[in-house]
């Protein structure tokens, strides 16, 4: 399940339009405002709040207390029409917001409106309107496609790949994204007992009267200028190509590597009778996968393919795979995220020609960190893929 295309999806044309008519801001404007930066904003959050099989069960009962039929977004455009009850609505909208974003909800909103171009006041006008569609989504996907809190907790991890191209500029540093202890408050919890079936619709529809109430207080709308735009700048001289070296492998094969490369120092190890015996450890320096998922990117392909080359000129090596993960989210999580990424680069040998009984794959989780993972630069040192020549 790709949570973030499956959720902007759900966002029809007839939904743009009401909210824009809501916060009256251009159709386009509201666009920009709504699919780039307040929905991303919003999962962003989520992703952060709730990864983990038991944050994802806090997430599903809260969606299902605020739209317990799956239905909100059938016609969530018409929902957005004012109407009565804006104190409950705007506790509730701003309850979740609060909940996910705490002190920094102000300052997401600051994100949102530079990124649409827009006012703040519609801009926190969006982010209202953006949990009760995000809950709203969550709850219909529950209902009609099964979506239980394993499958929702494996999507929000999924998701944390995409999130820096998907997270509108400046949110993720300005949420200190996956820092340790940010927002540790417990989720607002949602009484849905006795709550009756129109009181979805209305919190989605209060969310907008309360808001617009605000928005209007701030005077006649404005047209934001167009930005101007800025001259273009000079060309820099091109960038020196990248230092590589012809490596001449002992079955005549020969390899143009980087020198800092993996694969450089990989075989020049093998080459080396006065080296170090085995086990001898590397760390690929660029091994990427395609956004939520464990397939590699074309990049990575073609280290793979230097690797196979290298492992067929030495047909005596054996390798494993090692994968290893930072301490963000669950450990049983990361262990199996760790387990899925080795034995995809493991899988790829495979299908290059290397025999089975010569690479093996194994996932560490965050068990084995390198580097301390109290800051953003050691928990990166920490998400890393080894290769450990173990007979050479």
């Amino acid at each position: 399940m790709n949570l973030w295309n499956e959720l902007k999806a759900s966002i029809t044309g007839d939904t743009v339009d009401q909210v824009a008519a809501a916060t009256g801001e251009s159709v386009e404007a509201t666009r920009r405002g709504l699919i780039g930066a307040a929905l991303p904003a919003v999962l962003t959050g989520a992703v952060e709040k709730f990864s983990g099989e038991a944050g994802a069960v806090r997430l599903l009962d809260e969606a299902r207390a605020v739209d317990p039929d799956g239905t909100l977004l059938d016609d969530f455009g018409a929902a957005v029409r004012p109407g009565p009850g804006a104190d409950t609505a705007r506790r509730v909208g701003q309850g979740f917001l609060g909940n996910l974003f705490g002190a920094r909800t102000d300052a997401v909103a600051d994100v949102v409106a530079n990124h649409a171009g827009i006012r703040k006041s519609s801009a926190s006008a969006l982010m209202a309107i953006a949990a009760p569609l995000f809950l709203g989504f969550i709850s219909k996907r529950a209902r009609t496609g099964g979506l239980d809190a394993r499958t929702l907790a494996g999507s929000l991890r999924d998701t944390r790949n995409q999130l820096p191209s998907i997270a509108p500029a400046g949110l993720l540093s300005t949420l200190g994204f996956a820092a340790p202890g940010v927002r540790t408050e417990e989720p607002m919890a949602i009484a849905a007992a006795g709550r009756p079936k129109w009181l979805p619709w209305v919190i989605a529809a209060l969310v907008v009267l309360a808001l617009l109430a605000l928005v209007r207080t701030c005077g006649k709308h404005k047209e934001v200028p167009p930005p101007v735009t800025a001259p273009a700048p000079a060309v820099e001289p091109a960038t020196p190509a990248v230092a590589t070296e012809v490596v001449a492998l002992p079955n005549g094969t020969q390899l143009t590597l980087r020198p800092s490369s993996l694969t450089y120092n990989l075989a020049a190890y093998l080459k080396d009778p006065a080296a170090p015996p085995p086990p001898r450890r590397f760390t690929f320096e660029q091994l990427n996968f395609d956004t939520a998922s464990n397939a590699l990117d074309a990049a990575s392909l073609a280290t793979i393919d230097e690797l196979a080359a290298i492992l067929t000129a030495y047909p005596n090596a054996v390798v494993v795979v090692e994968g290893h993960t930072d301490n963000v989210g669950e450990p049983a999580a990361n262990m199996e995220l760790s387990k899925r990424r080795a034995e995809a680069v493991r899988d790829a040998l495979y299908a290059k020609g290397v025999a089975k009984e010569r690479a093996s794959g194994v996932g560490y989780g965050e068990t084995k960190p390198i580097a301390s993972n109290d800051t953003e630069e050691g928990r990166a040192k920490n998400r890393r893929t080894d290769l450990v020549v173990t007979k050479k």
